[in-house]
């Protein structure tokens, strides 16, 4: 823009020097008198309007770009507010979510007094088709988060269960991983085996097989930790049953659980470092 308009005022102003001497000849034309001074004045006359046009514009375009950079002045002051807000928006947005997140939890340490926590970010997974693991942030020297504690969401969900530590991090086993296996309870109280599944980790999901034909269970059933084999404590709520199925060979059943949270969209667990009592 400001080169358009510079090319623009070079024209004028060359524009302008021709008027201004022809100008010049006017004025020695005028003191010569008689029909030469008129005839030169009926020259200069349409060239006299015309040198007012050429002003007036002149004074647009500069009164226009005066305006342009006010105004681009303006709206970078107005884009950098806009900043400023958006920032204090989103931050103003992570209180509020730490605070929803530690209500839950402190709801669910009034159902499970003794529970000692320790919270956490999720820094990274760790995904293979036979795995899925993630990383937080805590490890031995800043926090006292050890191998085999569990790994909860604020509401008390069970997420996966700590595998390795080192000194700032450590390494989690999720739920839907097919290395993991732990005691449930469904329903109506049956304790099974939960595991990983091949098949069903890529679906986000995990199996609890060997179920009684009779056992009752459905989908929509909660599946819990029964708290037996000592490393899981009891009442932690896995997820729920996405539906029950026949084994291959039709002897027993099986029910394939969905996690009660979305592992996937994890970014703050809380470890459960101790229970006192």
């Amino acid at each position: 823009m400001r080169k358009l308009i510079g090319k623009k005022g070079i024209a004028i102003a060359a524009i302008a020097v021709v008027i201004a001497i022809i100008g010049v000849v006017g004025v020695n034309a005028s003191h010569s008198g008689g029909a030469v001074a008129g005839a030169v004045n009926t020259v200069l006359k349409p060239l006299k309007s015309l040198t007012s046009r050429i002003t007036g514009m002149y004074e647009s375009l500069y009164g226009y770009m005066y305006e342009y950079d006010k105004l681009l002045e303006e709206n970078e002051a107005l884009k950098k507010r806009n900043t400023d807000l958006e920032e204090g928006y989103l931050q103003y947005q992570d209180i509020v979510e730490e605070n929803e997140r530690l209500k839950e939890l402190l709801e669910f340490k009034d159902h499970h007094q003794g529970y000692v926590f320790e919270q956490a970010t999720v820094l990274s997974w760790s995904a293979s088709n036979w795995s899925k693991m993630f990383t937080l942030n805590v490890g031995s020297g800043n926090s006292e988060v050890a191998v085999n504690d569990c790994v909860v969401t604020e509401a008390g969900a069970l997420v996966c269960i700590v595998t390795s530590v080192d000194s700032s991090t450590c390494t989690v086993r999720s739920i839907v991983d097919t290395a993991f296996s732990a005691s449930v309870d469904i329903g109506t109280g049956d304790s099974v085996t939960a595991s990983g599944d091949f098949t069903l980790m890529r679906q986000g999901k995990l199996k609890a097989g060997s179920l009684a034909g009779d056992s009752g269970i459905a989908s929509g059933d909660a599946v819990v930790t029964s708290g037996k084999g000592g490393v899981f404590p009891q009442g932690l709520l896995m997820g729920y049953v996405d539906g029950v199925y026949s084994d291959a060979g039709g002897l027993s059943m099986y029910a394939e659980v969905r996690p009660a949270t979305e592992l996937d969209d994890l970014l703050y667990v809380f470890v459960i470092t101790d229970i006192n009592g």
